[in-house]
């Protein structure tokens, strides 16, 4: 019976690290778990909104105003609203309100770690970092109007950075 206690101690001690172990693999699930998800759920949003309304916003910017604002040397905003009557300016700053309300939205996303900003790089370098430097005039004048300097910041944000940065990885 003297090995009780000493049996008793080492059963408690196993049990312990048994414990500690099954923690640290749970917490390790559910990280891995969590970053799954956010890869699903930004996959999930950045499909929907390169196949829905903003797509469309673009097609009609080229279309209908002869805008090609994704192109690397196209015409900014200032230049656009410059050859177009009121009611087209009208109809573009509500083509770029839309397109922004999109962008602004993923950069809020990415901002709070709800979507991936790897995969929306992947997805939206081209976008964010053609249409944002061309539309400063645009953006200004929103600042401006609603006396927000905040306005659609994120987008803004995400533009300059990933302009700055390097693709760390070749695409396959």
């Amino acid at each position: 019976m003297p090995y009780i206690q000493e049996i008793t101690l080492i059963l408690n001690t196993i049990s312990m690290l048994i414990v500690g172990i099954s923690a640290y693999l749970l917490g390790k699930q559910i990280y891995s778990q969590d970053q799954w998800n956010r890869k699903k759920v930004a996959e999930e949003t950045l499909t929907h909104f390169t196949s829905g309304k903003f797509t469309s916003c673009l097609d009609e910017l080229k279309e209908q105003y002869n805008w090609k604002i994704l192109g690397k040397n196209g015409e900014t905003y200032l230049e656009v609203i410059k050859r177009l009557d009121s009611n087209d300016r009208k109809a573009v700053d509500q083509l770029l309100v839309n397109i922004f309300r999109n962008l602004e939205t993923v950069g809020i996303k990415m901002y709070h770690g709800i979507l991936d900003e790897d995969l929306s790089y992947d997805y939206l370098f081209s976008v964010l970092t053609n249409i944002v430097p061309k539309c400063k005039g645009f953006l200004a004048k929103v600042r401006e109007e609603r006396n927000e300097p905040c306005v659609y910041e994120n987008a803004e944000y995400f533009a300059n950075k990933w302009a700055l940065k390097k693709k760390k990885k070749t695409s396959p």
